[in-house]
């Protein structure tokens, strides 16, 4: 058997996708030890791993001595945040956390891309595709806002800056007379549903997008492209029914162009919609690797090898390329015997 050479500790191994992700970990080219963490004691993910621990949330303020402790326990080389909390609470303690190396760019980046209004402004900055938007910081600015998009579009999105999954996210659209009577219904509602969503200012006002929803699946370093992959989801509002790969220079040129203006290094992911133009808008980049990236991999693209080698060398000698016009991705169940 060939010696351990180093250690990964991976988290949110609960995660639907997680086995297959960790799987292509440990079929690796280098063997590693896989120490693995979620806050469900009955995670999956366990038992794809060669030790678990259950873990506080990322957020929680015993997180970062929690993972210390695992760090000095096992003697862990690389750390590998999959959720938006562990990857602001680990790239914030990324110095304490020393020798283990975070899989994370740097703190500052990480906030910006946690919080939706602070990412947009930065698109803007860069000049980077972003959706039309205003900040409200209270009801009074959220309802000026609102008027304002339905008199534009004839449609609104209400969401907070900082937000999972689609939770306090409201939508409404007039009918084509847009008459004074229809506006004063939607800003009564959208008045009930801010106030009744609590303390979530600010909040972003924005244009209705459309779909289907794509990700992209972006690796780096140093702010170079060594992998980029565009896929468009089977189903917009659920990642993880499958993926269509797709080789559209469009959409690649555009992970490089995220990846060169934010100069990223390790692994991302990056949403985009449509606008009524049919042209690609960003409406969030993740501060850390997409739930589904398995669709890739299952796609015969050796991401983990890729992210892992760059890890150990600073350097990749595997610069993925889609070989492939489209390839559909469809999960299916399968067990397994641990």
């Amino acid at each position: 058997m060939s010696k351990i050479k180093k250690t990964i500790l991976y988290t949110c191994v609960g995660g639907e996708y997680s086995p297959y992700v960790l799987q292509a970990i440990k079929n690796s080219r280098i063997k590693f030890s896989l120490v693995g963490i979620d806050n469900n004691s009955n995670a999956a993910g366990q038992h794809f791993c060669d030790f678990f621990y259950e873990s506080p949330m990322g957020n929680d303020e015993n997180y970062v001595e929690f993972i210390k402790e695992i760090c000095r326990k096992h003697s862990v080389d690389f750390i590998i945040p999959t959720s938006d909390e562990e990857a602001v609470a680990l790239s914030s303690s990324s110095d304490y956390l020393l020798p283990s190396k975070v899989l994370c760019v740097d703190e500052k980046t990480v906030k910006l891309f946690a919080n939706k209004a602070d990412t947009f402004r930065a698109l803007e900055d860069f000049k980077l595709p972003h959706p039309k938007w205003i900040q409200a910081d209270n009801i009074k600015e959220a309802i000026h806002a609102i008027k304002i998009f339905l008199s534009e579009f004839g449609s609104v999105v209400i969401k907070p800056s900082i937000s999972r999954g689609s939770k306090n996210v409201y939508k409404y659209s007039l009918d084509k007379s847009r008459n004074q009577k229809d506006i004063d219904v939607v800003l009564e509602n959208a008045n009930k549903d801010i106030k009744k969503a609590g303390e979530v200012f600010p909040i972003i006002i924005m244009e209705e997008l459309f779909g289907p929803v794509h990700d992209i699946d972006l690796l780096a370093f140093k702010g170079s492209a060594l992998g980029i992959f565009p896929r468009r989801r089977v189903n917009s509002d659920n990642p993880n029914e499958g993926h269509i790969i797709l080789n559209n220079k469009e959409f690649i040129d555009l992970g490089k162009n995220i990846i060169e203006k934010f100069k990223l290094s390790w692994l991302y992911d990056c949403d985009f919609m449509f606008n009524k133009n049919g042209e690609p808008v960003i409406i969030e980049i993740n501060p850390r690797q997409s739930g589904s990236v398995a669709v890739v991999l299952a796609a015969g693209y050796n991401l983990m090898d890729a992210l892992l080698e760059l890890a150990m060398n600073n350097k990749s000698t595997a610069l993925l390329d889609i070989t492939l016009s489209e390839t559909k991705i469809i999960p299916y169940k399968d067990l397994t015997q641990v």
